[in-house]
C-alpha cells in the first residue's frame, strides 16, 4: 500500500501489520483514517462505506454463490468495522462504570449501617 501526498504527488510505502490478500475496496473516514477490506474466501466482503459519526460498515456480497449460479439470495451480510483501539476504549468505560457502581454500593452500605446504629441507640 502506498500513501500519496496531495501536494506534489510524492508516494511512500506504508508498512502494514498483516498481509491483505485480495484487497478490494477502501474508504477514508473524516479523521483521515483509511480502511481497506481484504477478501475472505467464505463471504467475500465487497464494499466499505462511512456512515454517521464516521462509523464504517462492510457489506458481504457472497460472490462465490453468484458465480455458481445462485442469484436468488435475498439476504446479505453487513457489519460495523471497529478498530482494536475502539474496542479497548469501550472496555475501559465498562470497567469505570463497574467501579463507580461498586463505590456507590459501598457508600450506600456505610450509610445504612449508620442509620441502623442511630435507630438502635434511639430505641434503647
Amino acid at each position: 500500500m502506498f500513501k500519496v501526498r496531495e501536494e506534489g504527488g510524492a508516494a511512500r510505502l506504508v508498512l502494514l501489520k498483516e498481509d491483505m490478500p485480495l484487497a478490494d475496496g477502501n474508504v477514508i473516514r473524516g479523521d483521515g483514517v483509511v480502511l481497506v477490506n481484504s477478501m475472505k474466501k467464505e463471504r467475500y466482503p465487497t464494499t466499505l462505506t462511512v456512515g454517521n459519526d464516521d462509523r464504517v460498515y462492510l457489506v458481504y456480497g457472497h460472490v462465490v454463490e453468484g458465480s455458481k449460479g445462485n442469484s436468488s439470495r435475498e439476504i446479505f451480510g453487513i457489519e460495523e468495522v471497529r478498530s482494536e483501539k475502539e474496542n479497548r476504549e469501550e472496555g475501559v468505560w465498562i470497567f469505570v462504570l463497574v467501579v463507580l457502581g461498586l463505590a456507590y454500593f459501598l457508600f450506600w452500605r456505610f450509610q445504612m449501617r449508620r442509620l441502623i446504629t442511630n435507630v438502635d441507640k434511639k430505641t434503647s
